[in-house]
């Protein structure tokens, strides 16, 4: 069975699950020894890690461009696989992607991230100073921060802002939007 085992869509798929379990879920029990052997594999050391790269590298892009299934497809076309490999890595991307993408996600998160935005507005009727009327407007922001995995360490700010104070935010934000844009544009 050696290399041509990596022919079956089934030991196929099971090795990029293989891959998967090593590299993203750092499963320490999924190692070379154990691909080989599981999967019945002949090839030596040197020619599985090549694959192991090669699959890792494909795993990476296809999910960092966040690819429509055809698109994978295509994009798998233009690369050494076999047909029946491609077949047995659309099965594994499918089952797979979310997976993937929540572990980039989560590693793409260093810091405390915000997890709950709230805003009202409240008008300001009367001083207490003065009994005139005085119908301000002004907006209560409130945000929840705090890491993805935990609900009790998240920190709640709470602030007013006037008019001029949400039109200069709202002009940041899309200052931020622009350039996040332009970014976008080189990427791809």
């Amino acid at each position: 069975r050696g290399v041509e085992a990596m022919d079956d869509q089934r030991i196929f798929r099971a090795f990029c699950n293989g891959v998967f379990k090593m590299t993203y879920e750092k499963d320490e029990t999924i190692t070379e020894d154990f691909l080989i052997e599981e999967l019945g594999l002949t090839m030596d050391i040197q020619e599985l890690r090549y694959w192991i790269e090669t699959m890792q590298s494909i795993i990476a892009k296809i999910a960092y461009q966040d690819m429509e299934m055809s698109q994978v497809e295509d994009f798998l076309q233009g690369t050494e696989l076999t047909p029946n490999q491609i077949q047995g890595y659309l099965r594994f991307w499918r089952s797979t992607k979310s997976k993937v993408h929540d572990y980039l996600r989560k590693e793409s998160i260093f810091d405390n991230s915000l997890k709950k935005f709230q805003w009202r507005v409240d008008v300001q009727t009367r001083s207490r100073k003065t009994t005139e009327e005085l119908e301000i407007p002004s907006a209560i922001v409130e945000l929840t921060t705090g890491s993805p995995d935990t609900e009790n360490d998240d920190n709640v700010i709470r602030f007013e802002m006037n008019k001029k104070q949400i039109m200069h935010t709202l002009q940041q934000i899309s200052n931020l939007e622009n350039v996040i844009n332009n970014a976008a544009k080189f990427s791809t």
